[in-house]
């Protein structure tokens, strides 16, 4: 079984709540990074009501990868941390692998922990060093047990799209990569874009490197109306070596911004679906932690939508036609206006499965509302 599935956390975090402040500032900065993390005040909901101490002897037992556990004076002291640190001490008895890693806050010893055991000491490593160096743990104990056949996997995987007044928009794919190999030279991306579309910017840079990978534009196919291009990042990764890339591209039109252009298209019968909405998506095609998509409108423009968005897993650019599953079992769906004013619609999905396809469909304003909305602005 892959080690991401196995486990309902990466890591669980055992401290005193004296030690809460230093805590908070690891745990929140591992959330960002993709990391499962049991913490207390995010669990409050699951607790409630449980049988708290068999419910955490399952936690520290049973339910992470890791268990992270931060040592000090008030740590020894306390009935519930010296239960969980015994729930851990019985999981780590039984394990053939390091499953306690502990922090030593102060000087004050562990009982039961063995003077050959490695540890971190906070008092000559700053907060961040000690995440990046769990960072970097998790990801080589799940390499290490690696069974797929994908070369790279994302931490993150996003994709902004933004759309202006007269139907062109921008696009912002960005992505945080861990390499599955032991010798990453490459990562391709495939980019459509209409035919006068332009590339902005783009980037790839090595974590832990001061050095900036290489990225190449090449055209596969070109007409008037479209044109294929690969992109081709070379950050040279290391087994458990991370980088972060993006690219940014404007296509001069895309979007039909107004409902009677729509209808006239369909009456035709040059529109692909029945009814008069807009639509974009995108898709996952590598094992992923998180991804996100947003849509952002331009200032003013108000839509209308129902079931404004689906996930299909067959890789379908119509997935309300075929198999449309909106669930999302652990993340978030929103729209809201931003500091711009600006509608955003928002989609993050916390455990993203290879082959989703996610999609934002609206219908457009009619011409007479989308000339009201300019004048009052």
């Amino acid at each position: 079984m892959d080690e991401h599935y196995k486990y309902k956390f990466d890591v669980t975090v055992s401290f005193a709540g004296e030690d809460r402040d230093y805590v908070e500032n690891i745990v929140w900065s591992l959330r960002k990074s993709g990391v499962r993390i049991f913490y207390d005040l995010w669990e409050q909901a699951d607790l409630w009501g449980k049988d708290l101490y068999q419910h955490l002897d399952l936690v520290y037992r049973d339910s992470a990868k890791y268990c992270l556990i931060f040592v000090s004076k008030k740590y020894i002291e306390k009935a519930w941390t010296r239960h969980e640190l015994k729930s851990a001490q019985a999981r780590s008895f039984n394990a053939n692998e390091e499953y306690i890693l502990p922090i030593l806050l102060d000087q004050t010893p562990l009982p039961g922990l063995p003077p050959t055991v490695g540890y971190l000491d906070a008092s000559k490593i700053s907060p961040n060093e000690i995440c990046q160096l769990f960072l970097k743990k998790l990801r080589i104990g799940a390499l290490q047990n690696e069974t797929t056949a994908y070369p790279f996997e994302y931490e993150y995987s996003g994709m902004e799209v933004v759309m202006l007044d007269d139907g062109s928009f921008e696009i912002v794919v960005e992505q945080n990569v861990i390499s599955h190999q032991k010798s990453l030279r490459k990562i391709q991306e495939k980019v459509n874009l209409s035919g006068d579309s332009t590339f902005l910017d783009s980037s790839v840079s090595v974590d832990g490197s001061s050095s900036v990978g290489k990225v190449n534009h090449q055209v596969i196919s070109d007409s008037d109306k479209f044109k294929l291009c690969n992109v081709t990042f070379q950050p040279e990764l290391n087994l458990g070596d991370r980088a972060h890339y993006f690219v940014k591209y404007r296509n001069s039109s895309g979007f039909i911004m107004v409902k009677e252009e729509i209808e006239e298209q369909i009456n035709k019968g040059q529109w692909p679906f029945d009814e008069p909405f807009e639509y974009t998506s995108f898709g996952v095609k590598y094992p992923a932690k998180v991804a996100m998509f947003k849509l952002i409108f331009p200032k003013g423009f108000e839509v209308s939508f129902q079931d404004f968005w689906g996930v299909s897993l067959d890789h379908s650019y119509e997935p309300w036609e075929t198999g449309m599953k909106n669930v999302i079992s652990k993340g978030s769906v929103r729209s809201y206006n931003n500091e711009n004013g600006q509608l955003v619609f928002e989609l993050i999905d916390n455990e993203p499965k290879v082959g989703a396809n996610y999609f934002f469909k609206w219908r457009p304003p009619t011409e007479a509302n989308k000339a009201l909305q300019r004048t009052s602005r």
